[in-house]
């Protein structure tokens, strides 16, 4: 599930797919992640990610505050928060087939 939208990420935020990569590693080898209910695995990609951001400080660090990384940085991020959103869109949405989570109508 996850993997299918790791394959949308460009060569040029290897790093960035890294932390992604890395996430989804660790919530793939969580042994009961598959039993868990929808809220559940939201919150244990959510753990998991944020967990492992600090192993990625200096670049991150180094992203935000090099000049000739500020012009771009802006669309390596939105690339990055996409793939992130994907992911728990999948979540969201293999629960939502699952039945276990039902979709709310939004309010126009």
């Amino acid at each position: 599930m996850i993997n299918l939208y790791l394959e949308s990420i460009s060569e040029s935020n290897i790093k960035w797919s890294s932390i992604i990569l890395r996430t989804s590693s660790l919530v793939m080898s969580d042994e009961i992640y598959n039993s868990l209910e929808t809220k559940e695995r939201l919150l244990t990609f959510y753990y998991y990610h944020f967990d492992i951001l600090p192993e990625h400080k200096a670049f991150i660090k180094e992203q935000l505050l090099t000049p000739s990384n500020a012009a771009t940085l802006c669309f390596r991020i939105k690339k990055y928060r996409k793939t992130f959103h994907k992911i728990v869109d999948s979540i969201i949405e293999q629960a939502i087939q699952e039945n276990s989570l039902k979709p709310i109508p939004l309010i126009d």
